[in-house]
């Protein structure tokens, strides 16, 4: 995969080669990629030169182009045990992961605790049913079916071994689907390899969370545009924070007229209703959890929502609109 290099505004394309901009000044240089984790990567950083943004771009497009080969849960790859892996052997014999993996795991339990449940790794059994319906477009999932499903998405499922570096799933009908926190764990491993580098002007935007380290190069704090259901953009200034947007307009399908989003509500088995979109502001110490906390308040009610804020020091809810609870 290449990228359209530019100073300057965001540019979204791929083109067969990357393109480059004369320029002798330390500038704001930005790449888009779309072969990750099924959204657009752009990643935009200041630098002094072309050539540095470019080993800075690619970089982190690396970064994020492994880790959503070790979080695929649809798709293996040769010479790689990932989370398909994993979930195709639920049932059977423990299996061996890597760091990457049994950390985001690990990050997963932890997350269930906190948010009480509402995200849950371990609702692949019913979240596969909407996936399949959303690309295929229909028909909705058997109610029926549904209510089987509910029956195997028990975190209790999940054995991991640190000592052995391995996971078991012990329902075989069970299985991962760690899509509310994957992206949020990439962003950490990003903010990890930009304080390695000393990189002290980055905005990277993964399919919805915002990670902006430090200034633009211009000195005034990041501004970000997030699009909002109701198609009035919410515009913030951000420095040193992710940002983080769960919406009911993105991976949706329609049915007899209905829209039906990705964001499934455990206690339901249904797409969530309470809210049509949240986005929150963390500060860089909560970014690998960011979009798990995105994903809990908008389908929690506000007073559970709250509730569960009471708990985590830092993270503001920038803009809540509601749905049909």
């Amino acid at each position: 995969m290449t990228a359209v290099l530019a100073m300057g505004l965001l540019l979204v394309a791929i083109l067969p080669t990357v393109m480059m901009t004369a320029c002798s000044h330390r500038g704001a240089y930005t790449a888009t990629y779309l072969d990750v984790f099924d959204t657009v990567l752009t990643v935009t950083v200041g630098a002094d030169s072309h050539e540095d943004a470019a080993t800075a771009t690619a970089a982190i497009h690396d970064i994020a182009l492994d880790l959503h080969r070790r979080f695929d849960i649809y798709h293996t790859y040769d010479g790689l045990t990932n989370l398909c892996d994993v979930n195709r052997a639920a049932g059977s014999a423990p299996v061996e992961v890597d760091t990457d993996i049994l950390s985001l795991l690990q990050m997963g339990r932890d997350i269930y605790l906190r948010t009480d449940g509402t995200v849950n790794i371990m609702i692949g059994a019913l979240t596969a049913h909407w996936h399949d319906a959303r690309i295929a477009g229909g028909p909705l999932p058997d109610p029926a079916v549904l209510a089987a499903a509910r029956e195997h998405i028990s975190i209790d499922a999940l054995v991991l071994d640190p000592a052995t570096h391995t996971v078991a799933i012990t329902d075989p009908a069970a299985s991962l689907d760690v899509g509310a926190i994957a992206k949020g764990y990439v962003m950490k491993q990003v903010q990890e390899y930009a304080r390695q580098k000393g990189i002290d002007s980055l905005l990277v935007n993964l399919g919805g969370h915002v990670l902006a380290i430090g200034n633009h190069p211009d000195g005034d704090p990041w501004s970000v545009s997030v699009a909002r259901p109701d198609g009035i953009p919410l515009s913030l200034t951000v420095t040193d924070a992710s940002v983080v947007t769960s919406a009911d307009n993105q991976r949706t399908f329609e049915v007899d007229g209905t829209a039906y989003h990705h964001i499934i509500d455990p206690t339901t088995a249904y797409p969530a209703t309470t809210h049509r979109s949240v986005t929150i502001r963390v500060p860089l110490t909560h970014t690998a959890e960011a979009d798990a906390y995105s994903t809990a308040l908008f389908i929690l009610s506000d007073v559970d929502g709250q509730e569960m804020l009471a708990a985590i020091d830092g993270v503001e809810i920038v803009h809540a609109e509601g749905g049909t609870p």
